[in-house]
């Protein structure tokens, strides 16, 4: 694998425009942490090509060092034809927060009447069909419209009554809704027996884990220490980012404090940020395995991930260095 920087220069691929969730990332960098760890963390945001790229087909191709996407980004990379060696490293927070959401105001007030509707898609691999057990698993036959807008568009196709529900985060679009007078009706993926992984999560690659352990021993400690402060100083935190971050996202004051806010109790694990259990790991998988969804390109099962899935993870970076 070439790599695009020097060790020192860690380019970081943001999952979304600038929020909320990488609050840890802007924080570290802005209160100068990255470059007391003698680290240059640049944070690429989606915008720069219209989300034409992911953030993990960037750290694939060799065009980052790390990346934040889902669980699903981990799988599907790992069992493509030619595996690549993804590796989940942190998981940003320790709570499921996203949901599948539909407007108040509209006849869908329960995942089975979706049955038919116009669902707006990432167009991520096992998403669709996530969505549509869902629907089955309330009572519906999982008979969706799917649609896939530009990306960075998807959440104005709901607010636009251009599609009839899609996928978010409660921090973050589900705030924004409620400041604009938007009530939603929120289907967590718990509440329909769905024992969803982690998301998001922050991932390698792993001959990066190879070569650079130090490194991304370093990059990963700092940005622990970034989100500990998170979730003790949420309000003065959501303050000193709103006054440093240079985007437009973090100009609203009321949502980045709300939002701030929200997510204080959901960064931390009792052994620290970051650290991830296997029981969330294998449920899911088990899951995804026991409801056909886990299948490859040709649509075959792929029930070796269940032997294999524990390389797909590690938490053997986040663990504090001995002095």
């Amino acid at each position: 694998m070439v790599l695009c920087y020097e060790v020192k220069n860690i380019r970081l691929a943001l999952d979304w425009t600038p929020n909320t969730l990488h609050a840890g990332f802007f924080l570290a960098k802005q209160k100068g942490w990255y470059e007391d760890a003698d680290l240059n963390v640049e944070l690429v945001s989606p915008e720069e090509d219209d989300y034409t790229i992911t953030p993990t087909k960037r750290l694939a191709n060799g065009n980052a060092h790390f990346a934040i996407a889902p669980t699903e980004s981990v799988l599907s990379y790992r069992t493509l034809p030619k595996s690549i060696p993804i590796v989940a490293v942190a998981s940003l927070l320790q709570e499921d927060t996203s949901a599948i959401v539909t407007k108040k105001n509209g006849t869908i007030q329960r995942p089975k009447q979706l049955d038919g509707k116009i669902y707006a898609s990432y167009a991520a691999r096992f998403e669709d069909c996530i969505v549509k057990r869902m629907i089955r698993n309330d009572g519906g036959f999982g008979m969706l419209q799917v649609s896939n807008p530009k990306k960075l568009g998807i959440w104005n196709t709901l607010l636009e009554d251009e599609a009839d529900a899609t996928w978010v985060f409660m921090p973050w679009e589900g705030i924004e809704a409620e400041l604009n007078d938007i009530e939603l009706n929120v289907f967590r993926m718990a509440d329909f027996d769905i024992p969803y992984g982690y998301s998001p999560l922050l991932l390698t690659h792993q001959d990066i884990l190879d070569e650079y352990p130090e490194s991304c021993q370093r990059f990963l400690s700092v940005t622990r220490k970034a989100h500990e402060y998170l979730a003790q100083n949420p309000i003065e935190s959501a303050e000193f980012l709103v006054d440093k971050v240079d985007h437009q996202n973090y100009k609203n004051e009321k949502l980045i404090h709300q939002s701030l806010t929200m997510l204080s109790d959901k960064w931390l694990h009792t052994g620290g940020w970051g650290m991830m259990d296997d029981q969330v790991w294998s449920q899911f998988i088990h899951w995804l395995i026991e409801n056909k969804v886990l299948c490859d390109l040709e649509g075959e099962q792929l029930d070796r991930v269940q032997d294999e899935y524990r390389t797909y993870y590690t938490n053997t970076y986040l663990e504090v260095p001995t002095q």
